[in-house]
């Protein structure tokens, strides 16, 4: 499960305007960029194209003249949007990819996400967080856009594009480690399989993470591998800030009698903070008293 696809388009040009912040899955877009496939480049806008490039990013001479190609500022007034320390560190990360040979590198690779049917929103995205993502060999782009879809993704949604970071992310082999440290808990590969689908970050976590959550929920919360499968976004959850401080709270309630043991204790894992105290802390305030300031003290500990 691991060599992937692709087809050639035609070279587009980037369009950098404001959006208002994207927060999915880890990513963030926030200042945004767009796509924009544009046929033609006028005279008059190249060259303040180029010196934005030069004073306001660093740019090369060289280098802005080569990315004026495929940068349109929709109006030198709206790049001053980029005042923004938080946004000219975003718009460097996404510029570095012009950096690179965009016209047999990055523009292949955008016009094969695009043909096959994934939004530009959520290519800006990726582009803007994981650029490294398209500095790849087209044919080799190709094959992992190929092998998300045989995976039966959808492209028109947001996990189309992660599945394909994610695959790019790794090694073959370094699939197969992480694969192998799930087998040990007992999931089979049509298990990681479904789990991979309904959450591809479960793939992004080091063998080290994997190993110390799947210890945490099956060892010492008792979580079966089916449960898991159902929501395998809780090993991108942070151990000691998160699962290892609510599962503690979970015993506690537990323990009192206070919490059914076939409870859905994902839910407790994935709900915000406010939610978790509001519903699993202050309704048992009399009979768990000390259950509050003991978890205030494990995520006090964690920080």
């Amino acid at each position: 499960m691991f060599y992937y696809f692709c087809k050639t388009i035609p070279n587009g040009k980037l369009t950098v305007r404001a959006l208002p912040p994207i927060h999915r899955l880890g990513f963030e877009q926030n200042s945004s960029l767009s796509l924009k496939y544009i046929s033609s480049t006028t005279t008059s806008e190249q060259p303040f194209a180029v010196s934005y490039l030069i004073k306001t990013l660093g740019f090369s001479p060289e280098a802005a003249l080569s990315a004026s190609k495929y940068v349109h500022f929709e109006t030198p007034e709206k790049a001053d949007i980029v005042s923004e320390a938080k946004t000219i560190e975003s718009i460097k990360r996404f510029m570095g990819v012009l950096k690179c040979n965009v016209e047999t590198l990055v523009a292949p690779n955008i016009n094969t996400l695009r043909e096959n049917g994934v939004p530009e929103s959520n290519i800006v995205t990726l582009l803007q967080n994981q650029p490294r993502t398209f500095m790849v060999n087209p044919v080799r782009f190709r094959e992992t856009v190929e092998e998300v879809k045989e995976m039966g993704f959808n492209p028109s949604r947001w996990k189309f594009a992660l599945a394909v970071f994610a695959l790019r992310a790794m090694s073959k082999s370094t699939w197969e480690r992480k694969v192998d440290v799930y087998k040990k808990w007992g999931l089979s590969e049509n298990d990681i399989f479904l789990a991979f689908g309904r959450h591809p970050w479960c793939m992004m976590a080091s063998e080290d993470k994997i190993m110390r959550v799947m210890d945490f929920l099956f060892n010492k919360m008792g979580m079966d591998s089916s449960l898991f499968v159902k929501r395998p976004g809780l090993v991108s959850l942070s151990l000691e800030k998160r699962l290892i401080p609510r599962g503690f709270v979970f015993q506690g309630l537990l323990s009192k009698g206070l919490v059914k043991k076939d409870f859905n204790m994902y839910l407790l894992f994935e709900c915000p903070e406010r939610i978790f105290v509001q519903k699993y802390i202050m309704p048992h305030k009399e009979e768990a008293s000390e259950l509050l300031k003991l978890y205030k003290e494990k995520m006090d500990s964690a920080k």
